[in-house]
């Protein structure tokens, strides 16, 4: 039924019908991509996933774009979520059928089944060294870098990527201090007399001091300087930006790998007297530009409680769906001694079906303790965990309700 209003405002009403006929044309578009899902582009690409065939498809109708951009913004922050599970939201919300394991834990002897999920063969052999090289505390962190072929490195401290004022040790011979006092202060030096006891002690014992915070004042940065020049102190200020989103909170991480407290005056805790206590012991730190690596001064169960803490806090802002969890996911990567650097040629890291592989192994490695289900689409095997399962057919129940819900549609047409 059409309506014109004043000669002018041109609307359309739709009933609920309209949408019913949608779905069941949505369905036979991504029907015809499972029977024939290799697809060439104009590009000369070639793509033989039916739900990224499905996304391409256009319509130039404005009631069309608008209820399949609801479908595809789903998709998109199930995909964000853990590769794949954007497949998996679209064949459930259209009702076509998938192949389900039972749930269980990942077994070591299920190594060559997950692998032969993953199409791209460097990334194969990436997955296979590191299940035979590699531990469930290690992370992995990927770069791509001008070489030819993939490369793997090995690391043992904690490295903290950070934003820091490197002015304090640019003229010193050695960036690496072992057995040093430390204090995490949560706040700006102002004064040198907030530190006197601490520069006091420096100055008798002769031993090394380092100082985390959000800035010191240009008095209290010329005073230390100009003493650690002359020999007369060994104290080394690693003074963050606070205005960095990604040092916010990093304070506390570097607390717990050094195993000391945050001074923070919102606990009613002053620099000054913090300072007059005996501050704890650090092992072992390496000041490099815009990098801290610090030796960890605790166990490898108080590492894995503090990563758990992290992932519930990426895991609970991800729901929101509206916090940003950059910031959260760079601490998590940093708290990790025990390390792997995965080089990933620029040609080869460009490729989004390698991206996507490498992004599915990553992920799956991040969540090898969770309780996880194979799921099979045409010709692709994937293993997720079960807990994203749930977030999907949450998504599909809320999606469809939101469909089944509407009655009318008005779509102005005289724009």
């Amino acid at each position: 039924m059409q309506a014109t209003t004043s000669g002018e405002i041109r609307k359309q009403f739709y009933d609920d019908s309209f949408i019913k006929n949608f779905l069941i044309s949505e369905k036979k578009t991504l029907e015809s991509f499972i029977k024939k899902p290799n697809t060439v582009y104009s590009q000369k690409i070639l793509i033989s996933d039916p739900s990224l065939n499905y996304l391409n498809t256009t319509k130039n109708d404005q009631l069309d774009d608008c209820l399949r951009n609801m479908i595809i913004k789903e998709y998109h922050v199930c995909e964000k979520l853990y590769p794949y599970l954007g497949d998996y939201f679209l064949f459930k919300f259209f009702n076509f059928k998938m192949k389900k394991s039972q749930k269980k834990i990942f077994s070591k002897n299920e190594e060559s089944s997950f692998i032969s999920t993953i199409n791209n063969k460097s990334i194969k052999a990436v997955s296979k060294w590191i299940f035979e090289n590699s531990n469930i505390n290690k992370s992995v962190f990927v770069k791509d870098y001008s070489g030819k072929e993939i490369a793997i490195e090995t690391t043992s401290e904690f490295t903290f990527n950070i934003n820091y004022d490197y002015d304090y040790f640019q003229k010193l011979n050695n960036v690496e201090i072992k057995n040093y006092r430390l204090i995490v202060i949560d706040g700006f030096v102002e004064s040198v007399g907030e530190i006197h006891h601490l520069l006091v002690k420096a100055n008798k014992t002769m031993e090394p001091y380092v100082i985390f915070c959000y800035g010191m004042s240009e008095e209290v940065k010329f005073n230390i300087m100009k003493n650690n020049h002359t020999g007369r102190l060994k104290v080394y200020p690693v003074c963050l930006d606070a205005n960095d989103e990604y040092s916010l909170n990093v304070l506390n991480d570097l607390s717990v790998i050094q195993n000391t407290d945050v001074i923070s005056s919102n606990l009613g805790q002053t620099i000054s007297q913090a300072t007059r206590n005996d501050l704890d012991l650090g092992q072992k730190i390496i000041f490099l530009k815009n990098k801290v690596l610090i030796e960890p001064c605790i166990d490898k169960r108080t590492i894995e409680s503090h990563r758990r803490f992290l992932k519930k806090r990426i895991e609970d802002a991800k729901a929101k769906g509206d916090v940003n969890t950059k910031p959260i996911e760079n601490r998590l990567k940093m708290f990790s001694g025990e390390k792997i650097n995965l080089y990933i040629p620029k040609q080869l890291f460009k490729n989004k079906k390698t991206q996507r592989d490498l992004d599915y192994f990553l992920r799956f490695m991040n969540h090898l303790n969770k309780i996880m289900i194979t799921l099979s689409f045409t010709n692709q095997k994937v293993y997720i965990p079960y807990d994203y399962i749930n977030i999907a057919n949450a998504k599909v129940k809320s999606l469809q309700e939101k469909m089944n819900d509407v009655k009318v549609i008005i779509i102005d047409r005289s724009q």
